[in-house]
């Protein structure tokens, strides 16, 4: 996650010209007009500070012993040295409070130290005390800086307001006033690593796949029904965040071209046996139809989705479910039964129909009783005929398990609905492949290299219906990443932890991405 300089400066430079006034609360001190200019330095340590006589120089940066190696309080700490040295021209040391101390630890007391998140230094607590949800404080305490937020976003934030605000060639904390104190807000609509909102990160990245794989006639070459689908999805993501006509547009002629959607007769199940493919579809023209109010979407929806259903649904094997193919009854899915409830719900909603809600409730029973683990919220993958399990976990199922959760809770409040996907988000949250908290598995094989553009989107739609910002908060470290590891082209593959290669990828791998960056904003 580490940047180069220029681009954490730049961040920097650019956070402070978008993301400030809204982080503000300077109620508590009346002490913060330091100059905010940042002088041009060259550099380099020796040729702005010979002597070793500049004011900061005799500061250490300490960082909590008990961070972990990948952790954004240790990033935040490496950040505000980068900062320094470039700014004001020297490297200060940085080290961790190994040990505890008391007030009369007059060695300690009198250090003098740049304090970076939760350290054990009383300072850090005192500092910490009486702070908000989401809320950093800048403190001088004594012969001490203190930057601290209650999350490692605030801390990580604080940093960069510190260094955008404060910091210049001649900053001096011994010349801070002793009471001075600072207190600010979280901005999420701003990237913890790189200053630009989650839409403009969005902007950049669907930019970037339009020139590679997205002709302006809505052709995608190399995709087939289902992934086609999906990426019709991520567009409408791009859409329903931003209100660009410009992205609904090519929502639009991707349905027309790849699925016939100027024929209201058009029948997608009579050359497709995959029922999972069919409730995909489903769900983009119903989507497609709440964002135009063109009844053509909704009616293509509604029939095929009549056709699937019939064909799919059989109360006398296993006890219920819907069939995963049509042309071999031998399995029943997670993939199947979770997106199905997905699309009756939208056109339950749409319609007006609770047939549909109640299609969508009874196959998420099944699959509650069948394919869930509720201790853990893990997802399964089928049972079969012959009463065997697949216990596989993909990022597709655990999002569309949330997604149909969540719906249902919506419309009849049963709270168990919310507790299940509660648990499941947790297990996509920590259990899934991944690298330091950023998904990066289902980098190989035809269908799941774009399986987590479908979790981003419904754990999203979750944690806004459920105002949890932890979610949000998850979502965005993976954005974050996988934004800082695109390539040359503005491309990013599957694997977010990951650098993407300069050299073709295939479409469906890279739309993930354009899900996840529009599925980052705030919704408050």
């Amino acid at each position: 996650m580490k940047k180069s300089l220029s681009l954490l400066l730049a961040g920097i430079l650019l956070y402070s010209a978008v993301g400030l006034s809204s982080c503000s609360d300077n109620s508590s001190s009346a002490n913060t007009t330091a100059d905010h200019s940042a002088a041009t330095t060259t550099g380099d340590p020796a040729a702005n500070d010979p002597a070793g006589l500049h004011p900061l120089a005799e500061y250490k940066i300490v960082r909590a012993d008990s961070a972990s190696r990948d952790s954004l309080d240790r990033t935040s700490s490496l950040q505000l040295r980068d900062y320094i040295r470039d700014i004001v021209g020297i490297e200060l040391e940085r080290t961790t409070d190994s040990q505890d101390y008391t007030v009369e630890d007059s060695v300690y007391i009198n250090a003098k130290e740049i304090l970076i998140g939760s350290t054990r230094r009383p300072q850090s607590a005192a500092a910490l005390e009486g702070l908000g949800d989401n809320e950093y404080v800048i403190k001088k305490d004594g012969p001490k800086l203190v930057i601290c937020g209650t999350t490692e976003r605030a801390t990580n934030q604080a940093v960069g307001y510190f260094a955008a605000n404060y910091l210049n060639a001649d900053f001096s904390i011994d010349a801070l006033p002793d009471d001075f104190y600072y207190k600010g807000t979280v901005d999420f609509n701003i990237s913890a690593q790189n200053g630009m909102t989650y839409t403009e990160m969005g902007d950049v990245i669907f930019d970037g796949y339009v020139d590679k794989f997205i002709l302006h006639s809505g052709q995608i070459n190399g995709t087939e029904f289902w992934d086609t689908a999906e990426i019709l999805e991520a567009v409408l993501d791009a859409y329903e965040q931003t209100e660009n006509k410009t992205y609904l547009s090519y929502a639009e002629k991707i349905a027309s071209l790849h699925f016939n959607g100027a024929n209201v007769n058009v029948n997608w199940c009579a050359n497709n046996a995959f029922n999972d493919d069919i409730a995909w579809v489903c769900i983009g023209f119903t989507r497609l139809y709440n964002f135009t109010g063109n009844e053509k979407y909704l009616t293509i929806a509604k029939n095929n989705f009549d056709i699937m259903w019939a064909r799919a649904y059989s109360p006398d094997v296993l006890d219920g479910g819907l069939w995963w193919k049509d042309d071999q009854k031998n399995t029943k899915n997670s993939c199947i039964q979770c997106p199905a409830s997905i699309a009756a719900c939208l056109i339950g909603k749409a319609t007006g129909d609770d047939s549909y809600y109640e299609k969508a409730k009874e196959v998420m029973e099944w699959e509650f009783e069948v394919l869930f683990e509720e201790d853990t919220g893990k997802v399964y993958d089928c049972k079969m005929t012959d009463g065997n399990y697949n216990y596989w976990a993909s990022t597709y199922n655990q999002g569309t398990f949330v997604g149909a959760c969540t719906l249902l809770h919506e419309k009849y409040g049963d709270q168990k609905y919310m507790d299940y996907a509660a648990k499941a988000v947790e297990y996509g949250m920590t259990k899934l492949d991944n690298k330091n908290g950023v998904l990066n598995g289902e980098a190989s094989g035809a269908d799941l290299i774009g399986f987590k553009g479908i979790l981003t989107r419904w754990f999203y739609r979750y944690a806004e219906y459920a105002n949890d910002r932890e979610v949000l908060t998850w979502l965005q470290l993976n954005a974050d990443t996988a934004f800082a590891n695109r390539n040359k082209e503005d491309i990013v593959w599957t694997a977010w932890a990951d650098k993407t290669k300069d050299q073709y990828y295939d479409p469906w791998g890279c739309s993930a991405a354009i899900a996840l960056m529009f599925n980052c904003e705030p919704w408050w």
